[in-house]
C-alpha cells in the first residue's frame, strides 16, 4: 500500500463539479492506498455514505469538507478535517451554517465554529491568501496568514501545495515561499474530483450542463486537467522534492479517527408527566380497547398483552405515544387520516390507539410483520392525510419537537436516461432531430441506458452506424444516475432526542424548511427516528364527498363508517364503472373486475394484491377457484387452512409466514425472518433457511422430500405475496369511495371533478360517464356553487 493519501477529493454530492460515485470511488483507492478523505465543497451529504464503503473496503475514511468562507474580505475555501467524533460534530456545525444562512461565513465564524479537534489545511488553488499572491498583494497574504497562524494551532495548521504538474496557474513558488517564511508546513493535498485521466471530458460536460454553456466554452482551468485519482506510482512525478508535505499527508491521516458508529441519537421522549410512559402507553391503549371492542374478551387482551410486551422490550413506547399524539392533534382539528399504510394496520396497540383502523384480529393480521422482535430495526409507521392539510400536521410534529430535533428528508434528483440524454445533447450541440430520434427508440422499461442498447435494435443500430449519436450516448451513460439537484421527501420527517446538529448535518430549503443532508437510508445507522407523513389525494376526495353529501344530501356520513356489505357498492364494483375509485380505475384492473365479480370485502383484498407484475399471473387461477371451489388444489392438505380463503394461491406475505408456522413449527417471529431471506433471494441465507425449513418440518412429521417441495414451493411463490395489512387498509379506502359513488354519485362526481385537477384524460373520461348517466355538466359560475 502507498504511504500517500488522497486529501482533497469531491464526490458526487459536490453536484456537477465531480464525476466520483462514492462506491467507485473508495473501490478504486483501496486498491492502492490505505485512507481517503471526503472533502465536498460546503456539504456533507456523502459522509455516511462514504464512512461505510471504507470499512467495507477495508481503508480509513477521512471526513472531511472544503468550507467556503470570507478571510478580510476576500473569498476563498479551506480544509478542514475531523480528528475524532468531536471533530466531526464541528464539522457539522459548518457544513450546516453553510447550507442554512443567507450570510457568508466569516473566519473568525468559522473558528468559533471549530474547536482543537479539528485540522485545517490553506488550500493552495482556492484560499484568499492565494488571490492576494496573484493580485501581488503581499502585505494581505501576510496579514491573512498571520490570521491563521495566531488563530490555529501550529500542530493543527497545514498549506496544501499542488502537484508540479498543475500548480503554474497558481503562483506556486511564491505560495510555498510565503508558507515556509511563517513556519506553516507543507501538505501535498491534490484535488480529486475525476477517477480516471479519461474523465475528463465527462468533467467538461458537467461543467458546461452546471454553468449552462456549450462544452467548446468550458476551458481546461475550470474543470482541473489531471484532478483524478492517480495511482502511487505518480505521486513522485507530481512532487519530486516534497518529502516533507508527503509525510504531513500521513501525519493528517494518522490524527484523524472519526467514528461514526459510535455517535447515535435515541427516539424523543415523549413528555407524559409524571407518568411513565409504559403506565401512559397502556393506559391509551386499553382506554381504546373499550372503545373498539363492545367487549374486551381474553384473545383481545392476550393479543394487546404480547404486543405490548414486545413494544416494551425493545423500548418503543416513546414512539407509539408519538404517532398518538399528532393523530390524536389531527383527529382534533378534524383532519381525515387513512385506515392504514403497510404493515402497521397488523398491530392492535395501533388499533387501540386509532393510528389505525384495521382490526387485526378481525382480519387475521400478523403484529411480527410490522414488528419482529427477533429483527431490531426501528418500527415503521407510515400514514396518509389529506394532500392538501398534510403539511398542517407536519407543522405540529416539528413544533412539538423543536425545530433543532426534527427536520424532512433530502433526496437528490438524479440523471435518469431521458434527461442525461437532453442534457448531453444541449452541451455537445447535438442536432435537436437525432436527439429525439434516440428518445424515440428508448424502451420505457429499461432501467438504464446500457440496458436500453441491449433491449432496443433500433437504438443499437442507430449508435453502430452515427458517430454523434454514439458520442452522445456515451456522455449521457457518463452522468446518468449522478445527482442534479436537492429536493424535499414527499412524506419523510426525522425525529431525534438530541439536537440533530451533534448528530447529521442538515441544511435548509428555498421556503426555510429544515432538511437532512443525508438522505433517508443513511440516517436510521444514527439511530434517528423517521416517520412519513403523505398526502393521499384520495382522501381529499373523501373530504370533500362527506361535505357535499351533508350539504346535498342532509346526512352526514364519515367515511369510516360506511357498510362493508351494500349491495349497490357490489354492483357498481362488479360493473367495472370504477373511474374515479382508487386502486380499481386502471382499464386492466376494471377488466379483473368484471371477471371476477366480487362480492364481499375479502375480493378487493385479494385483487389488490394480486394485480401486480409477477402474482397478475395467478388471478385467474384466484378467480376460477372463487368460481368452483371444487376445482381448488393445495401442494399439502396441511396448507387448506391457509390458503382456503385465498382458492389455493399463495396471495399475502403473511401466509408464506404461517406456512413456515404450520409446516416447520417456526416462531412467527423467525417466520419473519424467512419471508425476509426468501424475498433477498441470498443464496447463503436461503441454503441456510431451507436446512432449518427441513428440519422442522421432519420434526412435525413430514417427509424430507416433502420438507423439501414445499420449501421449494415457498420460494417460488413467496416473491407474489403481498403485505396484506397494506392490502386491507388500502382496500378500505377503495371501498369507502366505491360507496359514496354507488349510492351518492351527484356528490362523488361534483368532488371528484374538484379534486383531479387539470387532468385532462380523467376529465374527460369522468365528464363522458356523467354524461351516460343522463346528466349535465355545467362550466363554473362566479356567483354559484352548487
Amino acid at each position: 500500500m502507498s504511504s500517500y493519501v488522497h486529501l482533497q477529493v469531491k464526490s458526487e454530492y459536490t453536484l456537477l463539479s465531480s464525476t466520483c460515485r462514492i462506491e467507485e470511488l473508495v473501490k478504486q483507492a483501496a486498491v492502492d492506498y490505505d485512507a481517503l478523505a471526503l472533502t465536498d465543497l460546503n456539504v456533507m451529504h456523502g459522509a455516511r455514505k462514504f464512512y461505510d464503503a471504507c470499512l467495507r473496503y477495508g481503508i480509513q475514511p477521512i471526513i472531511g469538507l472544503e468550507a467556503e468562507m470570507i478571510c478580510h474580505e476576500t473569498k476563498g475555501t479551506v480544509l478542514l478535517y475531523a480528528m475524532d467524533n468531536r471533530g466531526y460534530e464541528d464539522l457539522l456545525k459548518v457544513s450546516s451554517y453553510l447550507m442554512s444562512k443567507a450570510t457568508p461565513l466569516t473566519a473568525k465564524q468559522l473558528l468559533d465554529m471549530t474547536g482543537n479537534r479539528v485540522i485545517i489545511v490553506l488550500p493552495e488553488a482556492s484560499h484568499p491568501i492565494a488571490s492576494h499572491i496573484e493580485a501581488g498583494d503581499d502585505e494581505a497574504a501576510n496579514r491573512s496568514l498571520s490570521f491563521w497562524r495566531e488563530h490555529v494551532h501550529s500542530d493543527r495548521l497545514f498549506a496544501g501545495v499542488l502537484p508540479d504538474t498543475q500548480a503554474s496557474l497558481h503562483h506556486h513558488e511564491q505560495w510555498r515561499q510565503l508558507m515556509k517564511g511563517h513556519d506553516v508546513p507543507l501538505a501535498a493535498t491534490g484535488n480529486v474530483t475525476m477517477l480516471t485521466r479519461e474523465d475528463e471530458r465527462v468533467k467538461q460536460l458537467l461543467t458546461a450542463v452546471k454553468t449552462d454553456r456549450p462544452i467548446h466554452d468550458v476551458n481546461r482551468y475550470e474543470w482541473r486537467d489531471e484532478s483524478y485519482l492517480f495511482d502511487p506510482s505518480e505521486v513522485n512525478r507530481r512532487w519530486p522534492s516534497d518529502e516533507e508535505a508527503l509525510h504531513n499527508v500521513r501525519h493528517i491521516q494518522r490524527s484523524c479517527d472519526v467514528q461514526l458508529d459510535q455517535i447515535k441519537t435515541s427516539l424523543p421522549v415523549y413528555r407524559s408527566g409524571p407518568d411513565t410512559v409504559e403506565f401512559t402507553l397502556r393506559n391509551l391503549v386499553m382506554t381504546g380497547a373499550k372503545k373498539r371492542y363492545s367487549e374486551v374478551t381474553a384473545s383481545v387482551q392476550e393479543r394487546i398483552n404480547k404486543e405490548l410486551h414486545v413494544i416494551e422490550s425493545m423500548n418503543y413506547e416513546d414512539y407509539f405515544l408519538i404517532v398518538w399524539d399528532f393523530m390524536d392533534y389531527a383527529r382534533q382539528k378534524g383532519i381525515l387520516t387513512g385506515p392504514g399504510r403497510g404493515s402497521a394496520a397488523g398491530s392492535i396497540v395501533a388499533y387501540c390507539l386509532f393510528i389505525t383502523d384495521v382490526d387485526p384480529i378481525a382480519y387475521d393480521l400478523l403484529f411480527e410483520r410490522f414488528l419482529n422482535p427477533e429483527r431490531v430495526s426501528l418500527p415503521d409507521i407510515d400514514i396518509d392525510f389529506p394532500d392538501h392539510r398534510r403539511d398542517e400536521v407536519m407543522r405540529y410534529v416539528m413544533s412539538r419537537y423543536s425545530e433543532e430535533r426534527t427536520a424532512q428528508i433530502v433526496t437528490f434528483g438524479t440523471f435518469g436516461k431521458r434527461a442525461a440524454l437532453r442534457d448531453a445533447a444541449k452541451a455537445l450541440g447535438v442536432r435537436e432531430a437525432l436527439l429525439e430520434r434516440m428518445l424515440k427508440f428508448l424502451p420505457q422499461q429499461a432501467q438504464h441506458l446500457r440496458a436500453a442498447r441491449e433491449e432496443s435494435k433500433d437504438l443499437s443500430a442507430l449508435l453502430e452506424e452515427n458517430e454523434e449519436a454514439h458520442s452522445l450516448y456515451e456522455f449521457a451513460s457518463a452522468i446518468e444516475g449522478l445527482p442534479r439537484h436537492t429536493s424535499l421527501h414527499a412524506a419523510g420527517v426525522v425525529l431525534s432526542e438530541r439536537p440533530l446538529q451533534e448528530v447529521i448535518p442538515t441544511m435548509k430549503n428555498d421556503q426555510g424548511i429544515t432538511v437532512t443532508q443525508l438522505p433517508m437510508e443513511d440516517l436510521e445507522a444514527f439511530g434517528l427516528l423517521k416517520i412519513d407523513l403523505l398526502g393521499l389525494r384520495n382522501l381529499t376526495l373523501l373530504e370533500h364527498i362527506q361535505r357535499a353529501v351533508k350539504a346535498n344530501a342532509g346526512v352526514d356520513i364519515h367515511p369510516k363508517e360506511v357498510p362493508l356489505d351494500d349491495a349497490l357498492t357490489y354492483s357498481l364494483l362488479q360493473s367495472a364503472q370504477t373511474t374515479g375509485v382508487f386502486q380499481f380505475e386502471s382499464a386492466g384492473m376494471q377488466r379483473v373486475l368484471r371477471k371476477l365479480k366480487p362480492n364481499q370485502f375479502e375480493d378487493l383484498v385479494a385483487v389488490n394484491a394480486l394485480y401486480r407484475p409477477g402474482p397478475m399471473e395467478q388471478i385467474d387461477t384466484f378467480i376460477r377457484g372463487k368460481r368452483n371451489q371444487q376445482s381448488v388444489s393445495y401442494p399439502h392438505p396441511a396448507l387448506e387452512a391457509i390458503l382456503s380463503s385465498t382458492y389455493g394461491v399463495m396471495v399475502y406475505q403473511e401466509q408464506v409466514m404461517s406456512v413456515a408456522v404450520t409446516i416447520a413449527g417456526y416462531s412467527l417471529a423467525d417466520a419473519d425472518l424467512l419471508r425476509r431471506a426468501v424475498s433477498k433471494k441470498n443464496k447463503e441465507e436461503l441454503e441456510r433457511e431451507e436446512g432449518r425449513f427441513i428440519h422442522g418440518a421432519k420434526d412435525q412429521g413430514f417427509s424430507e422430500t416433502m420438507a423439501g417441495q414445499l420449501f421449494a414451493w415457498i420460494v417460488k411463490f413467496a416473491d407474489y405475496g403481498f403485505n396484506r395489512s397494506h392490502s386491507v387498509a388500502y382496500s378500505f379506502i377503495a371501498y369507502q369511495i366505491a360507496y359514496f359513488k354507488a349510492n351518492y354519485p351527484l356528490a362523488f362526481y361534483m368532488s371528484y371533478l374538484n379534486t383531479i385537477g387539470n387532468d385532462r384524460t380523467r376529465l374527460q373520461r369522468t365528464i363522458a360517464e356523467i354524461k351516460e348517466r343522463g346528466w349535465k355538466v355545467y362550466p363554473l359560475h362566479s356567483n354559484k356553487w352548487l
